[in-house]
């Protein structure tokens, strides 16, 4: 029995060499990396922020019909100029069994036909909005700005709005 017990304690002795032995430390390489220094020039610091809105006129209109109908022909095309009253769309009361005069959906105020939202041959009633007329003299873009920014933010600022699918630059104030 004692010459079996004596080589387990060897080999058990040597496996416990073996794994609480230290092992090798291995240094990592860290480059140096160099940076530059300025002296900083006193100016303006300007800060950009890019956002999407939504432009609206200060005075705009979604248009209803007065009957309902058929949409019989667009009169004005989108973003063309409207005089007030002037008409937008033909609708015709296309019912059986009796005869209607034409009507026409008009415009109340002055201004760009911003939206027609029907088209030819469809039929309308007294509850569709049929189109979208903006006073577009005075226009208002609708930003919802990121809370971090808004201590930043305040009324009379300038900024800058790009306009349109030719990005037209145009200078705006906050109100």
């Amino acid at each position: 029995m004692k010459r079996i017990m004596i080589p387990i304690v060897i080999i058990l002795i040597l496996i416990a060499i073996i794994i609480i032995r230290p092992k090798e430390r291995i240094e990592e390489y860290v480059p140096i990396k160099f940076v530059e220094a300025r002296i900083v020039d006193r100016g303006l610091v300007q800060d950009r922020v890019e956002l999407l809105g939504k432009v609206v006129g200060e005075k705009q209109v979604t248009i209803t019909p007065e009957v309902m109908g058929r949409v019989v022909k667009k009169l004005k095309p989108e973003g063309g100029y409207l005089k007030r009253n002037e008409p937008i769309l033909v609708i015709q009361n296309d019912l059986v069994g009796f005869e209607y005069k034409k009507s026409y959906v008009r415009s109340p105020i002055s201004g760009r036909l911003a939206r027609i939202f029907v088209d030819v041959g469809q039929r309308v009633s007294p509850q569709v909005p049929v189109a979208m007329v903006i006073d577009s003299r005075n226009l208002k873009v609708e930003v919802g700005i990121p809370e971090r920014f808004a201590p930043e933010v305040e009324k009379g600022m300038e900024a800058e709005v790009l306009a349109g699918t030719d990005s037209r630059r145009v200078r705006a104030r906050i109100y």
